[in-house]
């Protein structure tokens, strides 16, 4: 004989229909179908993203209805603005000036001070001499990147032609290590070499840089929507109190 479907099947089976009926109605809900996801996509360069954004992912987390939030790491402030343009990222922060830009909102928020560092028996021995620094082993970027060709024109903006570069990195932990080791003198942030010099591993030479500053940009349809602008506003707020 064939099989047949008992009465508490039966039961089984209407109840199983109306539950697939409700989740079908509920999946064509303009109002489910807002709650989805929402990805903030943040365009970031290398500095700011190891030391200041990364560390603070865990605290934006905490806060309520943080959406999900994808960094891009990008080599410049060039980069940061050709992606927001483009669409391929929300907000964008890095070392510059303030984007001028009519699809985007953006400002300085702090500055960003360098100085030229090296290991304090090497930085007596130079003194205030530019001939003698700018014949110092000196540690540099990669050779052609733009934070090289940005340190090539500061350094010769003070008065220093680099003639003997005794090594290249675009990690900024690699050029502070070697430069407390002894290996050379080379640009840092003065905040992120502040903790050195306090325990006399760096010192500071006598050469002054044009500062730079901090600063954020994001599209204007972002800056509108309340899931960005409570991202933006907390970023922006951790961006002005850092000082590394």
């Amino acid at each position: 004989s064939s099989a047949r479907v008992s009465a508490l099947g039966q039961e089984l089976l209407s109840e199983a229909r109306q539950l697939l009926s409700t989740a079908g109605r509920v999946r064509k809900t303009p109002a489910v179908a807002s709650q989805t996801a929402y990805l903030l996509r943040v365009a970031v360069g290398p500095y700011l993203q190891d030391h200041w954004l990364r560390p603070l992912m865990r605290s934006l987390y905490a806060l309520k209805d943080t959406p999900d939030i994808r960094l891009i790491e990008l080599e410049d402030h060039e980069q940061v603005i050709r992606r927001l343009q483009s669409g391929d990222a929300e907000i964008g922060f890095y070392t510059g000036r303030p984007a001028k830009s009519p699809d985007l909102v953006s400002e300085a928020v702090s500055l960003a001070s360098v100085g030229l560092y090296g290991k304090p028996s090497l930085v007596r021995r130079l003194k205030s001499n530019l001939q003698q620094i700018a014949s110092a082993p000196m540690i540099m970027p990669l050779a052609g990147s733009r934070a090289a060709r940005w340190q090539t024109a500061e350094l010769a903006r003070a008065g220093l032609d680099p003639t003997n570069v005794v090594c290249r990195s675009q990690f900024h932990d690699v050029v502070l290590d070697l430069a407390i080791k002894g290996v050379g003198i080379g640009i840092l942030f003065d905040g992120y070499a502040a903790r050195h010099i306090k325990t006399g591993r760096l010192a500071r030479l006598p050469v002054d840089f044009e500062p730079g500053h901090r600063c954020y940009a994001a599209r204007i349809d972002v800056v509108n929507d309340p899931r960005a602008r409570r991202v933006l506003s907390f970023l922006r707020e951790s961006l002005a109190n850092f000082r590394n």
